[in-house]
């Protein structure tokens, strides 16, 4: 269990402690805002796009064409909180460590639940997330450089444009990992082996990032 008051932040490294069950009850008591890299061994992580209207159609029609960067692991039924994929305890309005609030295409709010912007046609989608495979490159003896320092990964954006449909459309966005040359094929292999969290590397080698 986790200790000290319920009203009190806990650290980072304190989480990489905890069990699935109580970084989940720790999150729905606010009491951790941070990125979730290195958390939860061994469980999917996901991260929730919840859109509103015909947003959510379209979404959903955009990423059925970018299935390596999009694998959708659950989706909600218009207005629900809860979805059948993931656990049913989950509350999708407050169970996550922060909520970005997009209008239109720009943050414009980072709140810890969303109980009060809730909406009858809220549709929501659960995106597999690669922090599910660095357990096992760790276990494997591969350093997760961010892991290490504590920070969430590297993401950029690449000049693979996707095809839009609706309001979705635009360059694909990529996480990177620093991986010594004599353990790419182990990395190739073991991150193949998880394909709702985006499977084996993109792209190997890359020199050109700015």
């Amino acid at each position: 269990m986790f200790p000290a008051s319920v009203h009190s932040q806990i650290a980072y490294k304190a989480r990489t402690e905890l069990s699935s069950k109580d970084i989940g009850l720790a999150l729905r008591a606010n009491r951790y805002s941070a990125h979730t890299t290195g958390l939860s061994a061994g469980k999917l992580q996901r991260n929730l796009v919840i859109l509103t209207g015909s947003n959510g159609a379209d979404f959903g029609k955009f990423r059925k064409t970018i299935p390596v960067f999009s694998p959708l692991i659950g989706t909600t039924r218009i207005g629900a909180t809860e979805m059948p994929e993931l656990d049913h305890d989950i509350d999708l309005r407050s169970d996550l460590p922060i909520y970005f609030v997009y209008r239109p295409g720009q943050i414009v709010e980072r709140i810890k639940d969303i109980k009060t912007l809730r909406r009858d046609d809220f549709m929501a989608f659960a995106i597999g997330c690669s922090f599910t495979f660095e357990h096992a490159l760790m276990r494997s003896g591969i350093e997760m450089r961010h892991v290490t320092d504590g920070v969430t990964v590297p993401m950029f954006r690449t000049n693979i444009q996707t095809k839009p449909v609706g309001r979705f459309g635009g360059a694909a966005v990529v996480s990177m990992r620093p991986i010594p040359k004599d353990r790419v094929e182990k990395v190739k292999r073991i991150c193949a082996a998880f394909p709702h969290a985006h499977g084996a590397p993109k792209e190997i080698g890359i020199k050109n990032i700015s």
